[in-house]
């Protein structure tokens, strides 16, 4: 156990829409530690999750190629920034500051330089589905995602709260429209423009991922599993 988890504070509460949240936190420890004390391993997760009326887990992951510049959306707190693809990915995401380096870097290479996509399950070998619609909420930059589909229609919130001295946040939950819609999940961290894989271990129902002095959490309501350790 870390004692940097000490100061985790809930995100997401459930709601009685039954939305599903899944955020996490970055935030940098000591600037002299010693990278080479971490084993190196992937981390892939991956969920599916059924909005509307609840379901059940999840499957797989693959890998990706991003999109047109002009297809991502911006969602910040004003210290950092995530850019979201069309088909419900973060592919470039600084952490803590916009200087920092990036934990998300699949906008300049392939997934295998750290993406986290949210989107309606699709079959193996094809691409994600890009959004029916996309929209910002009135002036703000939280950021709605809504995907028609043959069983229905979902929708994902995407956003970055104001922060202060906290760690940074990004926050995306999905909210059931109408019918049921399989979703999946897919979250590849990667350090340093993905040069650097981190430690990924569990701590009750919190996801860490460790790299020399920084460290990712991911808390969710929905069940998850890690898969192809490297």
């Amino acid at each position: 156990r870390i004692t940097l988890l000490r100061e985790f504070r809930p995100l997401v509460s459930i709601s009685d829409k039954k939305l599903h949240g899944l955020s996490w936190i970055s935030r940098r420890c000591r600037a002299d530690a010693d990278t080479s004390s971490y084993p190196a391993r992937t981390l892939e997760w991956a969920m599916e999750i059924r909005t509307s009326h609840g379901g059940g887990p999840t499957v797989r992951l693959e890998k990706q190629v991003a999109g047109r510049i002009e297809d991502y959306a911006l969602v910040g707190d004003m210290q950092t920034a995530a850019l979201v693809g069309r088909d419900g990915s973060a592919d470039w995401l600084c952490l803590p500051r916009f200087d920092s380096h990036a934990i998300f870097a699949a906008l300049l290479g392939t997934g295998d330089h750290g993406f986290w996509r949210l989107g309606p399950a699709h079959s193996r070998g094809v691409p994600p589905p890009p959004a029916s619609r996309r929209r910002y909420k009135g002036d703000s930059l939280v950021l709605e995602s809504e995907w028609d589909t043959p069983r229905g229609t979902v929708r994902v919130t995407d956003f970055m709260p104001p922060r202060g001295r906290d760690a940074p946040q990004l926050i995306r939950i999905v909210e059931g429209v109408s019918g049921r819609v399989p979703m999946r999940s897919a979250l590849r961290m990667r350090f340093s423009y993905g040069w650097v894989v981190p430690w990924v271990h569990k701590i009750d129902d919190r996801t860490v991922a460790v790299a020399g002095p920084d460290s990712v959490w991911l808390d969710t309501t929905a069940d998850t599993y890690g898969r192809n350790l490297t």
